[in-house]
């Protein structure tokens, strides 16, 4: 009685992680106050090395950041009153593996996420 309770307690318990775990990904790929962050764009998509990240109207205090698909860090980088300037960047992904990339851009109030294929 004991393993067959103790066996039910877990894959309620794994439920339940899975049911947060997938709950927690959804959020974060929603878009949060899209605010200025709707004119936030990658392109080209996919890509081979070159990757242009256009920023809209974005204004300072953003952050960038790249994922694999696992949820793995691969390139982060805080938006400077520069790169404002210019309202675009070029990211090398060329030593990146190929394969799938979630791009996030991040403000205070605001966050997007764009799908981005390595090929």
């Amino acid at each position: 009685m004991k393993k067959v309770l103790l066996v039910v307690t877990l894959l309620i318990s794994a439920f339940t992680f899975a049911q947060e775990k997938e709950q927690a990904f959804e959020d974060s790929n929603q878009i949060i106050n899209p605010g200025n962050l709707i004119d936030f764009k990658v392109f080209p998509n996919p890509t081979q090395g070159a990757l242009t990240v256009d920023f809209g109207e974005l204004t300072e205090g953003a952050t960038f950041h790249i994922s694999d698909v696992l949820g793995k860090l691969i390139y982060s980088r805080k938006i400077t009153s520069y790169d404002l300037q210019k309202n675009s960047f070029k990211l090398d992904m060329s030593s990146f593996h190929d394969g799938v990339y979630m791009v996030l851009m991040k403000t205070k109030t605001a966050s997007k996420t764009i799908r981005v294929v390595k090929s």
